[in-house]
């Protein structure tokens, strides 16, 4: 499995620069790639507060204010879902909040969190790791297979 892990990282790359930039266009985008079925599924679409986009100078705080002169900025949060032979890997869990649109999506393609083998974490920000959270229904632990980050 460990052969998998830096060619999946690198398909992530591959794959999350197509996405959609708008979820409800296309809710996911799905590839193959040899033996590795590829879907990037948005969980949720939303409008974040602008003041997630730390400025330090006034250029960055004109430009803030020009791209999202309303103070939001729409935010899609999109997983890879990776079916390989003999294992279902997860790029990432988005938000912890976001635990039920995970379990939905899973749904929708046959599976549950219990059918994924790995887990690979892109980094640690909170939609990328919070629906790892042991503590939540459905949640995605060690118990489910090898992390990787």
């Amino acid at each position: 499995m460990r052969k998998y892990a830096a060619l999946l990282l690198g398909v992530w790359m591959m794959v999350a620069a197509t996405v959609p930039a708008r979820a409800k266009d296309i809710p996911f985008h799905e590839e193959v790639l040899g033996e590795i079925n590829i879907r990037v599924v948005s969980l949720v679409e939303k409008d974040l507060n602008a003041a997630i986009l730390r400025t330090s100078t006034e250029a960055q705080k004109a430009a803030v204010s020009r791209f999202y002169p309303e103070g939001a900025v729409r935010n899609v949060l999109n997983v890879l879902l990776l079916r390989l032979p003999g294992a279902v890997a997860l790029v990432d869990t988005g938000f912890d909040w976001a635990a039920g649109e995970m379990d939905a999506a899973l749904l929708a393609v046959g599976l549950t969190p219990e059918d994924v083998t790995h887990v690979v974490i892109t980094h640690a920000h909170g939609d990328h790791v919070g629906g790892a959270h042991q503590g939540r229904q459905g949640g995605f632990s060690p118990g489910n297979g090898a992390f990787f980050r």
